[in-house]
């Protein structure tokens, strides 16, 4: 989380824990180092799905450099950099999040 959403949620750590708590160590464990290992920018020119790619500016855990990186592999694909926002934008910012996704669709859903 950004440091602004922190002051003005200051359960929302405590509570990303619980649901952290609630999951099996080593599945969690184990997804993680897939996801280390995993590296498909190789595949990026093949996705022929509309794309959109939405990072939130202050996001250390997947950085807007990685999300520009994606947009770029993919065709046509739409980034949006959410300001003020961490990892967790649907979280941080839900109804910007929802606004974003929303017009995206509208766009690519007949």
């Amino acid at each position: 989380f950004s440091d602004d959403y922190l002051a003005h949620h200051p359960d929302a750590l405590e509570e990303r824990r619980a649901v952290l708590l609630r999951a099996d160590p080593d599945a969690f464990a184990t997804a993680c180092t897939a996801l280390q290992a995993m590296d498909l920018r190789s595949e990026l020119a093949g996705v022929t799905n509309p794309t959109l790619v939405i990072v939130g500016d202050e996001d250390r855990a997947t950085p807007p450099e990685q999300a520009r990186e994606l947009a770029a592999g993919i065709p046509d694909a739409q980034l949006v950099v959410m300001p003020k926002c961490a990892h967790a934008p649907q979280l941080q910012h839900p109804q910007s999040f929802l606004d974003t996704v929303g017009a995206f669709l509208g766009l690519h859903i007949a």
